[in-house]
């Protein structure tokens, strides 16, 4: 499962009072991956408009549910611990092996 992570809902920007814009559209269908993101500088805006916020910072970006990704390191601790119980076992198991054919002969 994927997240959208909005991190700035506002851009400054500097026009004539005219030319000032009452909404900008952003297309998310490049987030269509996993660590996608979109910057300031992605944003398209009419060429009478200047953008202030900086080009550089997150305007939003999917990722990973934090839930999902718990589960899943959950499941990868919990196939370790039973990979290591079952070398342990097999580490114990031929000298026990050993020792039970020496005491019957």
């Amino acid at each position: 499962h994927a997240m959208l992570i909005q991190n700035l809902t506002s851009l400054q920007v500097e026009a004539l009072p005219a030319d000032l814009p009452h909404a900008i559209e952003v297309d998310l269908s490049v987030l269509e991956e996993l660590d996608r993101a979109i910057h300031v500088r992605d944003i398209v805006v009419d060429e009478a408009v200047e953008v202030l916020t900086d080009p550089d910072q997150l305007v939003a970006r999917v990722m990973e549910s934090k839930v999902e990704k718990l589960v899943e390191e959950i499941a990868e601790e919990a196939v370790e611990v039973e990979e290591a119980e079952e070398a342990e076992v097999e580490a114990e198991a031929p000298p026990g092996e050993a020792e039970g054919r020496a005491e019957s002969e």
